[in-house]
């Protein structure tokens, strides 16, 4: 696992049974983890565990603290905005619209990883240069 954020994340794991003993490979630590398995990754950190060959991995769900992730969503509303607004004033820049679409689709999926690259493209910084300072 890789947390490619400056955010901690909580990591729960879902697998298909049991693992009972997993390795820590970069220490080499037996831990003990039941279907369920939650840790925390600490901003840009990498993990590597090893199972026994018979589990399989159902599912996960990593969640950024709170605040982090409310002001993200709010950022990408507002991004939504921008791009508008660059339209509404006769500003195009190629690719806005496929990315107003992908942000707004980003939102809805809280895709948050993506939307905090997609805040600071090249895109979304000329709309917001555009538009600075009117409304």
């Amino acid at each position: 696992m890789v947390n490619r954020d400056y955010y901690p994340v909580r990591v729960e794991l879902a697998f298909d049974r049991s693992p009972g003993k997993l390795r820590d490979l970069a220490t080499g630590d037996n831990l003990h983890a039941s279907r369920r398995w939650q840790l925390m990754l600490a901003p840009y950190e990498l993990r590597s565990f090893a199972v026994a060959r018979d589990v399989g991995l159902a599912g996960f769900r990593a969640e950024p603290p709170p605040a982090i992730a409310t002001a993200l969503l709010a950022d990408g509303r507002k991004a939504v905005s921008d791009l508008d607004a660059a339209r509404a004033a006769g500003r195009v820049i190629p690719g806005m619209d496929e990315m107003r679409c992908d942000i707004e689709h980003a939102i809805a999926a809280q895709r948050l990883a993506w939307l905090r690259r997609a805040l600071s493209s090249y895109i979304v910084r000329k709309c917001r240069e555009s538009t600075a300072g009117k409304g």
